[in-house]
């Protein structure tokens, strides 16, 4: 029997399909011995250890088959995507000449086997990846060019040409409205003309909401071992759907955490403010006739919304005899409250990694959450029922004393106090 030598040159592939267990450095070009005919896959005996250690990104994946054995095929379907088949100089046939494979297959789409596809059909081909996206990439990309190299080796090339990982930025908000740097300037200045004249100023908003049980929390402690929790966030599985309603004091850089589990609603947002003054405001600031509110332009504190105004008027300014200033960001500005990064922030790093099984462990994280420049934060949980759909009349609106700003009225506003 005639036996005839083909040398194995291993090129550069656009894709990488090669097996974890596979992907060891070899030589890039080793010798192996096919059939007389040329056509009958041959065992590669010896040299399947070598096609089992594959040189890493530049071999195509040939399966899983039994001692790690391979077939191989002359011709270039036959021979793979990615290998290139030369006749021995020692050992020429005339039927033996240079053929090499199609390495643009990945672009049309269809799937190179170096094995028969009649035979292996119950064994489909799994195509891996290791590494992260771009170090992958950037090693295909190296490999077109003809430099061979594993993905931790193509980060460090990228981190030389001053690139690094990158996720998307959250920044375009939409159209600006026009009046956006207008507002932000007058609530800089209501802001400081309240604290210059030690009037309490406070920022308020709706956290986010938390299911109450054994849920995960985003977050990671210290800790001998993990906390099993449920493997999904349904609201049924929740004991209760807490409603964090944070109040952020500005000057004495103090909050307070009034924990709803009904709806988030205007009325809720009131009893919060309410509540604040009651324990805190009346408190630290006994001289004081007036409070500037510092709110998003939507949610329960909605610039908006009716019910919202006739409940301030109802509750801080009637029952304590305030005068309340309000001040909305524009849409959109929500990130730019005082709350959300001075009081919220801080409050979500305490309680990162830990369950909220029952609301008294929420409550606990609020209360023990303080930062090094002095802030500490009280919490108060509050069970009443508030109704939906509440409707305030006309006529309830013509009680109002609201007095609107002369700039940006829809955003700056001022109840007084009904004396009537």
């Amino acid at each position: 029997m005639e036996r005839r030598w083909l040398q194995i040159r291993v090129l550069p592939i656009a894709e990488d399909t090669t097996p974890w267990a596979a992907r060891r450095t070899v030589d890039p070009v080793f010798a192996c011995s096919t059939g007389s005919t040329g056509r009958r896959p041959a065992t590669l005996g010896s040299c399947a250890s070598v096609f089992a250690g594959g040189s890493w990104g530049h071999l195509s994946a040939l399966g899983d088959f039994p001692h790690g054995q391979r077939h191989l095929y002359e011709g270039p379907k036959r021979a793979g995507r990615g290998f290139e088949v030369v006749p021995s100089a020692t050992h020429s046939s005339s039927r033996s000449r240079t053929q090499t494979a199609d390495t643009d297959r990945s672009v049309s789409g269809r799937r190179s086997t170096a094995t028969d596809p009649k035979r292996h059909r119950r064994r489909p081909l799994l195509r891996r990846q290791v590494g992260t996206p771009d170090s992958v990439g950037a090693a295909r990309s190296l490999a077109r060019e003809g430099a061979y190299g594993q993905p931790y080796h193509s980060a460090r090339a990228s981190q030389k040409k001053g690139l690094s990982l990158q996720a998307n930025r959250k920044r375009f908000t939409g159209p600006p409205h026009p009046d956006r740097d207008r507002q932000f300037h007058y609530i800089q200045e209501q802001k400081e003309a309240f604290l210059k004249a030690g009037d309490p100023v406070i920022s308020v908003d709706t956290k986010k909401k938390e299911l109450i049980g054994p849920f995960k929390n985003k977050g990671r402690r210290w800790r001998a071992d993990p906390i099993e929790v449920n493997a999904h966030d349904f609201r049924q599985d929740a004991e209760c759907i807490a409603a964090p309603y944070g109040i952020y004091d500005i000057g004495r850089n103090h909050g307070l955490v009034y924990v709803g589990t009904s709806a988030d609603k205007a009325e809720f947002a009131t009893d919060a403010i309410r509540h604040w003054w009651r324990t805190q405001g009346k408190k630290h600031y006994p001289k004081s006739g007036r409070l500037l509110i510092l709110a998003d332009a939507g949610g329960s504190n909605n610039c908006s919304s009716r019910l919202f105004k006739h409940e301030i008027q109802a509750k801080p300014a009637n029952s304590f005899g305030l005068s309340v200033t309000l001040c909305h960001y524009p849409t959109g500005a929500s990130k730019w409250n005082p709350v959300e990064h001075r009081l919220f922030g801080p409050i979500s790093c305490q309680w990162a990694g830990v369950p909220l099984k029952t609301l008294d462990i929420l409550l606990e994280n609020i209360r023990d959450t303080h930062t090094q420049t002095g802030l500490r934060v009280c919490a108060k949980a509050n069970g009443k029922p508030y109704a939906k759909g509440i409707k305030v009349s006309n006529l309830q609106m013509r009680i109002i004393r609201l007095q609107q700003h002369e700039v940006c009225p829809d955003w700056n506003y001022t109840i007084d106090p009904n004396t009537s």
